[in-house]
């Protein structure tokens, strides 16, 4: 099941890294004591990992670790701006997790690994989509990075936008 939007909240900073071992890692505000972590891809050739905080479901980081060039397009549009926004960053849904024994170190993490996902590669952005989840109807931004959410809820895209051409070209070495 993908994680679900339960509220949204202000940030206070936000890092954007991207070279050419990891396509990308966000980072949101600073970080928790403890950390769990929802886990999508396909389980072989793609990874995506959200960190979340434990205790309110606040996210931390968001890091593409792997994708399948397979599932990898390229446009030469630039980023326009569609359906309505709100400002700030989610915070999803924990309450299935069991948060209160992390003394194991499995039980931090959630899978769905069902749930493959695909990146659309534009001229000055980049967007990932999960396969699974319906598309979006309504955006939480912070910054330049925005999460695409359905009508039920559920994450559906991960859209970083306004990216240097030395980003884009880093990103691709990394794919």
């Amino acid at each position: 099941m993908m994680i679900m939007l339960k509220n949204i909240v202000e940030c206070d900073s936000q890092t954007l890294e991207m070279d050419e071992y990891v396509p990308f890692t966000i980072e949101f505000g600073s970080k928790p004591l403890q950390l769990i972590y929802w886990r999508g891809g396909d389980g072989t050739l793609s990874l995506i990992e959200i960190g979340l905080n434990m205790k309110s479901g606040a996210i931390h980081s968001v890091s593409l670790v792997s994708i399948n060039p397979m599932d990898v397009s390229e446009t030469k549009e630039q980023y326009t701006k569609s359906l309505p926004e709100k400002i700030g960053l989610p915070i999803f849904d924990i309450t299935d997790w069991n948060v209160n024994d992390t003394s194991e170190y499995s039980n931090r993490f959630q899978d769905e690994f069902c749930s493959g996902i695909s990146l659309a590669i534009g001229s000055n952005f980049l967007v990932v989509s999960f396969k699974n989840a319906e598309g979006p109807v309504q955006y939480v931004r912070d910054d330049q990075v925005r999460f695409g959410f359905s009508q039920k809820g559920e994450l559906s895209t991960l859209e970083i936008n306004w990216l240097m051409e030395g980003q884009i070209e880093a990103l691709k070495k990394a794919i």
